[in-house]
């Protein structure tokens, strides 16, 4: 009985975890391919992410920075301008 409920109770926070999760991967996979195209709106996405990463400490905040950085350097701007 104790070996079903804890099989029962790992389903659960597996499945919940996937549902928690999930949007999350699924924007951050998105935004890899949009920016590995040069669509203007991944990089709108990738600012997003980076501006939520930032809580995150202290990975999070180096990775959400150097992020930020990069998609509001003029380069930047004008390749995916460019690449729309």
């Amino acid at each position: 009985m104790r070996a079903s409920l804890d099989r029962s109770l790992w389903y659960f926070l597996c499945a919940g975890g996937l549902c928690f999760f999930l949007p999350g991967i699924i924007a951050y996979v998105a935004a890899g391919y949009g920016l590995l195209n040069y669509k203007s709106w991944a990089r709108i996405l990738a600012i997003i992410l980076a501006i939520l990463n930032l809580i995150l400490f202290p990975v999070g905040t180096a990775i959400g920075i150097y992020t930020l950085w990069v998609m509001f350097n003029g380069e930047t701007k004008a390749l995916f301008k460019a690449g729309s």
